[in-house]
Parts: structure tokens; C-alpha cells; sequence
């Protein structure tokens, strides 16, 4: 090293110090990028986790669901009942003749397989009043005895 001119010397030094900083640097980068990205699965890992637990407690509500509406279902549970459609009829479902007369659990007993239908959906959920709205929107069904015409009255009333 005694024959080596300062100025190299120094050069070199500088060459060295500056590797040194340059490694410490892309080092830490390194370490600081692999645990962001590790953060980063992780939190994919628990979203996609969520969100596939979501949909199975939302399918598994559904089919509870639909579990307590068959079991409070008249139909499955009175199939002697012979004015009742048979289940390939699915016409006779949308018959809305008929009378409409007084009943002790909803206040009026329907004659036709739908009217029945959307009464015990009524009784299920509360609802005031169903209406079945065709597409250009006349009511072909309703739960609703006042109700007279086929289309809903305009709001301001014309």
C-alpha cells in the first residue's frame, strides 16, 4: 500500500464507502419491498377469505330460509286438500276469478291457488298489502280487496 499514490488511495476509498452505502440501501429496500408485499397477500388472503365465508353464510341464510317458508308452506302441509292446483298447473296459479269473503288470519280467504299464495306470503312477511305487476304495469294480482282497478292510480292523483 506504500506504493500507491494518495489520489488512489482516496479514489478507492470513496469506490469503497460508496458500494458499502449502496448495499446498506438496496438492503433495507429489499427487506421493507418483501414485507409490504407480504402484508399485501396477506391482506388479499383475508379479503378473499371474507368474501367466500359471506357467500356461504349467505347461502346457507337463503336455504334456511327457504326451509322455514316450506315449512310454514299450506301447501305441503294439506296436500289432501283437493281445491288446491296440482303442481304441474301452473296456469291455474294466475286464475284471479272468484270471490273474495272474510277469513280469520288475513282477513280475506282467496279462491284461486295465487290469491292463496300471496296471502300466506303476506301473513310470512307482514307485508300490508302484494301486488303482481304485469310488464306494462297492470295489477294482475293483489292481496288488496279495496283495490278495484287494474293499474295503480297516478301520484298527483289523476
Amino acid at each position: 500500500m506504500k506504493g500507491i499514490k494518495i489520489s488512489t488511495k482516496i479514489s478507492v476509498l470513496v469506490i469503497l464507502i460508496s458500494l458499502v452505502a449502496v448495499g446498506a440501501i438496496s438492503f433495507f429496500t429489499y427487506d421493507f419491498n418483501l414485507k409490504a408485499n407480504r402484508e399485501k397477500i396477506t391482506n388479499n388472503l383475508n379479503v378473499i377469505t371474507e368474501y367466500r365465508a359471506a357467500q356461504i353464510h349467505t347461502y346457507f341464510d337463503k336455504v334456511a330460509y327457504n326451509m322455514s317458508v316450506l315449512q310454514a308452506s299450506d301447501e305441503l302441509k294439506s296436500e289432501t286438500d283437493s281445491s288446491a292446483a296440482p303442481a304441474d298447473d301452473f296456469g291455474a296459479m294466475f286464475d284471479m276469478g272468484g270471490e273474495v269473503t272474510s277469513d280469520s288470519t288475513s282477513g280475506s280467504s282467496a279462491s284461486s291457488p295465487m290469491e292463496e299464495y300471496l296471502l300466506t306470503q303476506k301473513d310470512l312477511f307482514g307485508f300490508e298489502q302484494i301486488y303482481i305487476a304485469s310488464k306494462t304495469g297492470a295489477i294482475a294480482a293483489t292481496t288488496d280487496s279495496n283495490f278495484k282497478s287494474g293499474n295503480f292510480t297516478d301520484p298527483d292523483g289523476t
